[in-house]
């Protein structure tokens, strides 16, 4: 998140044009460095620890859930393959057990990763999507295939992976697509409900335990828990806890740089819309605190949604265009 928010202002300013940047991956977060002290401390709960096979993890995977942490973590707000529970598509149970470990509502789908070079005989859409950011249709012949990634009005947000963006997970849905002619896997972040996504191997270990998971894939080795709780230790009734520390003693700055912003004439819906849409930070000779504080009110700035809507006309239509174009922009519900 912290290299996002960097390049987000770099980008405001103009400067990421002639930079000299390639994001190949989302992978730039921490990398897991605890796995020995987790598999130490775990080991109560830790039935067996084994390399990774690509047929077991077919088979483990099969009408169920595995645990999936390996690398470094991903940036930015989604699970992309490093820090994500996995699943069977085919199964309506998965979807339903999904939702349960992270409470939500049971008639959420989950989002599918899929091979790349398979994408387009699954989805109507041949171009690449690594980050997730997109919903594209399923093809309908083969939409009852992979009923727990399916939105109602049958798209799904998939995220494409390569062998050389992510080798490890590519091998592993290679073996899944070899075994049941289905090259994707369920996929949602690593986390529970109001808890940050896992980022260490004692985060992941620590969910597995609460949720009943049974199988942990970490840093490429196959952690197999027990079903029997040890009766001399006690389930951990919360998330494990984060690193606060480093995120305290900030508030001065932060509140000082909130009222310089709105001592500039920007309102609380003006800068939510601003977070949505860089292009009002990169032209603030067009957009003016002014400017910025009407064009909220007239997208109903409270919905970030608006922002994509805003984000698009701009790009068709250049930054000055908005206020010689008569009414906003509607986004469609």
């Amino acid at each position: 998140m912290g290299l996002g928010l960097g390049l987000l202002g770099l980008y405001g300013t103009g400067a990421l044009e002639d930079a000299e940047l390639r994001i190949e991956t989302a992978y730039y977060g921490n990398e897991l460095a605890d796995v020995e002290g987790a598999l130490a401390e775990f080991a109560p709960w830790i039935e067996e620890v084994s390399d990774l096979s690509p047929d077991q993890f077919v088979e483990d995977i099969t009408d169920d859930v595995v645990v999936w942490i390996d690398g470094a973590a991903e940036m930015g707000p989604r699970a992309l393959g490093h820090r994500s529970l996995l699943g069977d598509p085919r199964s309506e149970k998965v979807k339903d057990l999904l939702n349960e470990y992270k409470h939500r509502q049971w008639w959420r789908p989950v989002a599918p990763i899929v091979l790349a070079e398979y994408a387009h005989e699954w989805f109507e859409q041949s171009r690449l999507s690594p980050y997730m950011l997109e919903a594209a249709r399923v093809r309908e012949d083969i939409r009852d295939k992979v009923p727990a990634i399916l939105h109602l009005d049958g798209t799904a947000r998939h995220q494409t992976i390569t062998e050389k963006a992510n080798p490890l997970l590519h091998r592993v849905i290679d073996a899944f697509r070899a075994a049941t002619g289905v090259p994707i896997v369920c996929n949602t972040s690593l986390n529970d409900r109001g808890e940050p996504i896992v980022d260490t191997a004692a985060e992941a270990l620590t969910f597995c335990v609460r949720k009943g998971i049974r199988i942990a894939y970490v840093s490429g080795r196959r952690v197999v828990l027990r079903q029997e709780a040890d009766p001399a230790r006690t389930v951990p009734s919360r998330p494990r806890p984060r690193a606060e520390e480093l995120f305290a003693g900030q508030e001065t700055d932060r509140d000082a740089i909130w009222r310089s912003w709105l001592e500039r004439g920007y309102t609380e819906a003006a800068l939510l819309l601003m977070t949505g849409t860089p292009q009002l930070l990169a032209d603030t000779t067009t957009f003016t605190p002014h400017r910025v504080r009407l064009l909220a009110e007239r997208v109903g700035g409270k919905d970030p949604g608006f922002a994509k809507g805003l984000e698009e006309f701009l790009r068709d239509n250049g930054p000055g265009a908005f206020f010689a174009a008569g009414p906003a922009p509607h986004r469609t519900p």
